[in-house]
């Protein structure tokens, strides 16, 4: 019996998969990767010339090369299998993935405390909720991710203590550490969970001596988000994104979205229901400023300065407020001065997870500059 020719077949399966690469439409994004893919250049003299169209093309070809999506996975399952629990800053656990996080240098937390005091202090006449939420690396203990933990839970707790007394400020080490045992951060996304969401604004709530006068029903509204760790890991691990509907929907919104100048009536964007970033449901994304005017029987005005974990924290606050001014510091630059005189605003809130809060400059950037305002 003749033995098969390996060469040939390797020869074969080469020009297969290489006519195959350019047969089929090229990919434009990797949904699952959440990034445009390289896509194959254009020939011209100058790109022969530099150098640049084979650089380009061997990066067109690694991200349109077929079945990528399929080796890519392969290759992760190995890597786990070898022992490799940090693939693309992502600590691999049991069923749960972690953010991987660099140190907080400390002189940059006391500068950003300071110039959170002093905005305090320049506008003692407003209530400030100071909400530091920790992410399910300070929370779900690992063995994995001990030295993360024990240092995020000394970060917060450190920031807090660096905070004057017109913060009211929340334990929320403590109140997650209560519902650790239940959904509340998602497995293969940074964010907190509705759940997550939820159970901080219960304490909160009680915190400010408000009624729990709304009771709320989880409705499912995507059970198959592959959220941003998992796409950066390729470990395939799903979750299920729920939105709380109240039981009696009294409280009617207009919302704005400024910059943008787009109106709608809800908190809640259901195009991105099943897109890319299915998270994106909670108010559309992260925009620079989101202004919601609301049917609530009260006159108070808060002003939200948050990250993307309050999107989802937003909806529970739209009964115990007329008017909810967003602002994401990561995009505003603009007075917040302004804001509060021309809103009339009574309230400020400050909601973030710890590592956007202690890591990303532009809270303090805005801070500072809010100290100058007249």
């Amino acid at each position: 019996m003749k033995k098969p020719s390996y060469a040939l077949l390797f020869f074969l399966t080469l020009v297969v998969f290489g006519s195959a690469i350019f047969i089929k439409p090229q990919k434009k994004i990797s949904e699952r990767e959440q990034r445009s893919l390289n896509q194959f250049p254009a020939v011209t003299l100058q790109a022969l010339s530099d150098g640049s169209l084979q650089e380009k093309a061997e990066k067109a070809l690694a991200d349109q090369f077929v079945l990528r999506d399929g080796f890519v996975k392969l290759q992760r399952y190995v890597q786990t299998a070898l022992g490799i629990r940090n693939l693309n800053q992502v600590w691999i656990g049991k069923n749960q993935l972690y953010q991987d996080s660099a140190s907080v240098d400390q002189s940059s937390m006391k500068k950003l405390s300071e110039a959170l005091n002093a905005f305090a202090l320049k506008n003692k006449q407003l209530r400030f909720d100071f909400l530091l939420v920790p992410t399910a690396s300070g929370v779900l203990e690992n063995a994995v991710i001990s030295s993360l933990y024990q240092e995020q839970r000394s970060n917060i707790r450190s920031f807090q203590k660096q905070l004057d007394a017109p913060y009211h400020t929340l334990d929320t080490l403590t109140i997650m550490d209560r519902y650790k045992e239940d959904y509340i951060y998602y497995r293969g996304d940074h964010h907190w969970t509705t759940l997550g969401a939820y159970s901080m604004f219960r304490e909160w709530q009680k915190q400010r001596g408000l009624k729990d006068s709304v009771s709320y029903e989880p409705i499912t509204v995507n059970n198959a988000f592959y959220g941003t760790l998992a796409n950066a890991s390729g470990i395939d691990i799903s979750d299920t994104i729920e939105i709380y509907k109240p039981a009696a929907n009294k409280v009617q919104t207009i919302v704005t979205y400024v910059r943008e100048q787009k109106r709608t009536t809800s908190v809640y964007d259901q195009t991105k229901q099943y897109g890319s970033n299915p998270y994106e449901i909670f108010l559309g994304g992260n925009f620079e400023r989101i202004d919601i005017l609301t049917t609530a029987e009260n006159e108070r005005s808060l002003l939200l300065i948050k990250d993307s974990y309050a999107n989802c924290f937003v909806p529970f606050l739209l009964p115990h407020y007329h008017k909810i001014i967003v602002i994401d510091p990561r995009y505003y630059y603009d007075s917040l001065q302004a804001i509060i005189q021309e809103e009339k605003i009574s309230d400020v809130m400050f909601l973030m997870n710890v590592e956007t809060m202690l890591h990303d400059t532009s809270l303090v950037s805005l801070m500072q500059e809010e100290l100058y305002a007249k």
